[in-house]
């Protein structure tokens, strides 16, 4: 019985290890899905942020905007009517040279200025010859002044000097009045001559000789009684042109409301070095502004602009940019310009602002 046993038991070992290994048990196949397909998502890119105009400036040649015309402040720093005229100049006058009336007569001259010649004529009579001579005199110019009548000149010839040199600004200013010849070179007195023959019957301006140009020839001006006043509409898009000679401490320029209160003060005190600007609301005084010293002497002529904009008025002097003034009020409520103090008025004129 036992033999039986282990017999039984080691043929069902041999059986057991010779079998091959059971198959793994497959996993049941997943149901196909009946659900379409997404199709597959597409990459989206970032949205490209246009170029910053300090980029495009880096990329590209900047071209710039070509303006329709001067602006407003190289207008403003321009003489009153300046314009560039052909060499050499004539002109027409209609009326001649008033008394109390100056010439303005402003351009650069040529590198090696010889002489400058400037004649007033009615027909062929020279009543007026001013000649600027450079190459006479050890320390400056020399100025001639002469008659030209019946083909023959004036033994009565006068001299005097001139503060111009070569290659510099011409500003040469010619006032008559009570029978004399005022010259002012660079705003300065030059000469005063005895008038020979009444100017206000020449007929034409000649200037001719080693100028190189010509931007400024006007006559204007008249008497002026100081204090003196002139009504006016001065308002946005006005400017009001004043040429003036300080003899003493204070000049004032004052642009007066309706109710004869100050819209704008400019007070040029020579005593204190400094040019005040104010304005006056209600018979009160506003703040002063004092800022920018004072580009004004005594004895010497100056050239003020003085431009009303929306929001204020701005202020040149001999063609420089000085002050900047805002409104107190409304800028359109200017009846009248004063002018008063220590001063020769020579001229003002009132005109449309221009420029772009």
């Amino acid at each position: 019985m036992r033999e039986f046993t282990f017999v039984f038991v080691c043929g069902l070992l041999a059986v057991t290890l010779a079998a091959p290994p059971a198959a793994k048990k497959e996993e049941p196949a997943a149901k196909k899905s009946t659900a379409p397909v997404a199709a597959p998502a597409k990459t989206v890119k970032a949205p490209v942020k246009p170029a910053t105009k300090v980029q495009e400036l880096k990329q590209e040649k900047f071209e710039p905007v070509k303006s329709s015309g001067p602006t407003k402040e190289e207008e403003y720093r321009k003489f009153l009517e300046e314009t560039e005229h052909k060499l050499p100049f004539k002109t027409n006058l209609k009326k001649g040279v008033q008394e109390g009336q100056t010439v303005f007569i402003i351009g650069k001259l040529c590198n090696d200025t010889k002489r400058v010649d400037v004649n007033f004529r009615k027909g062929k009579e020279i009543l007026m010859h001013l000649s600027l001579r450079f190459d006479e005199g050890i320390f400056s110019g020399k100025l001639v002044y002469n008659t030209f009548e019946n083909g023959n000149w004036s033994e009565d010839e006068q001299r005097g000097k001139h503060p111009f040199k070569s290659n510099g600004t011409l500003d040469l200013r010619i006032r008559v009045l009570n029978g004399r010849v005022q010259v002012f070179g660079d705003k300065s007195a030059a000469a005063n001559f005895e008038l020979k023959k009444p100017l206000d019957a020449a007929d034409s301006v000649e200037i001719d000789g080693d100028i190189e140009s010509l931007r400024v020839f006007r006559v204007g001006g008249k008497i002026y009684e100081i204090p003196y006043s002139e009504s006016l509409k001065f308002g946005p898009g006005k400017r009001i042109d004043i040429t003036a000679l300080p003899t003493g401490n204070r000049v004032d320029v004052n642009l007066h409301k309706k109710n004869k209160d100050f819209a704008f003060q400019l007070s040029m005190r020579l005593g204190e070095g400094v040019i005040v600007r104010n304005a006056m609301e209600n018979g009160q005084w506003g703040k002063e502004e004092r800022e920018g010293g004072i580009p004004v002497r005594k004895g010497k002529i100056f050239d003020l602009m003085i431009a009303n904009e929306k929001f204020g008025y701005q202020v040149f002097i001999d063609g420089k940019r000085f002050a900047a003034f805002s409104h107190r009020g409304d800028p359109s409520d200017i009846e009248s310009v004063d002018v008063e103090g220590d001063a020769e008025l020579y001229g003002l004129e009132i005109s449309d602002s221009k420029g772009v």
